[in-house]
């Protein structure tokens, strides 16, 4: 019998694929990680469903790396004027290590978690790939996962969509089958990123001049952690006409303001690149769909790579790219091949 850790968070999707796998003849252990102080709740209901399940629980206590890893660099990312995406780096840097560490240390042959996603073999090689749900697809997130960890990893849910899997826990009898899925980052509950900047960081950027992209001073904004490229409420100024933010220049502590037409991009550059197999040949041209954020559709895009750095050329401007947000680049068939951090 092959033996899978199973992430249990405690939400439908894990306990889902916990006994999905059981019924397929796995032995599945669940595996909960206590990233953050609001994790401690989650993990009594993953304990319930492991109860449920028939299957052994265990708890691995990861707050230190996440607080090093994710919050930090997080916090970081807005005092210096990007846009991070934590999801992404956690799940690299924190989730699927650790499940890895614990399925090496208790001889599993495999890991699994509740994303909605695939992994398909290539060739040889292993990569991410769009799930059939389109409305929850998580491959974006998980585009820097390595061949180790994508050679044993198993995503159940990534041929179902999520009224699908709401149903299957139903008829599963599982009792978290109704619980509401969480859709804020999971170390800021409220959904408040500000208020919990303000509240753990000591020294905070001043306040600054919001300035036309002439560098005309247009009045004071608050904090450039406070803005993101793309948005329009909150600012605070008046200015007789809808204003969004264009770009943050964390050296001189401006937030550039624009119209929304003024928003859209042709072109971008990407760093500290992640290939999930070989990575593109320095100065060949090659084609892509490339996703700016999360909830992006994906643009076609002709890309070149050289040295550590992508150039990216769309085949129609998108929307408001920002600093720190992935830029993933898929296949036309929905294969991840790669990404890297909007410059």
């Amino acid at each position: 019998m092959k033996k899978v850790i199973v992430g249990l968070s405690g939400g439908v999707d894990s306990a889902v694929t916990a006994t999905l796998l059981k019924k397929e003849g796995y032995e599945a252990i669940g595996v909960t990680l206590i990233q953050c102080d609001s994790s401690e709740i989650a993990a009594n209901d993953a304990a319930k469903v492991a109860d449920e399940l028939h299957i052994s629980h265990r708890i691995a206590d990861v707050r230190d790396d996440f607080q090093n890893l994710i919050e930090t660099p997080f916090k970081n990312a807005y005092l210096s004027g990007r846009t991070p995406n934590p999801c992404v780096a956690c799940n690299r840097l924190v989730k699927f290590k650790t499940l890895l560490r614990l399925a090496d240390e208790m001889d599993a042959d495999f890991i699994a978690t509740g994303h909605y996603a695939k992994i398909i073999s290539d060739n040889g090689a292993y990569f991410v790939s769009k799930a059939k749900d389109a409305a929850k697809d998580q491959s974006y997130m998980l585009y820097q996962l390595s061949q180790k960890e994508l050679s044993r990893a198993i995503f159940p849910l990534g041929n179902f969509t999520k009224s699908e899997v709401r149903n299957m826990a139903k008829t599963f009898g599982i009792s978290v089958a109704s619980k509401k899925d969480s859709e804020d980052i999971c170390f800021i509950p409220s959904g408040d990123y500000i208020s919990y900047i303000t509240e753990n960081q000591k020294n905070l950027p001043p306040i600054g001049n919001f300035v036309n992209e002439s560098g005309n001073i247009l009045g004071q904004h608050e904090g450039i952690y406070r803005y993101t490229v793309g948005q329009r409420k909150g600012l605070k100024i008046a200015l007789g006409k809808p204003a969004y933010v264009k770009s943050i220049n964390a050296a001189k502590n401006e937030v550039v303001l624009a119209d929304d037409e003024d928003l859209y991009e042709e072109k971008i550059f990407a760093g500290e690149l992640y290939f999930p197999h070989i990575p593109p040949v320095d100065g060949e041209e090659f084609s892509a769909v490339v996703k700016i954020r999360y909830h992006h559709k994906g643009t076609p895009a002709k890309i070149i790579k050289s040295d550590d750095t992508l150039e990216i050329s769309f085949a129609e401007p998108v929307r408001a790219p920002a600093r720190g947000q992935a830029a993933v680049l898929y296949d036309d068939k929905g294969k991840v091949l790669g990404g890297g951090y909007i410059l």
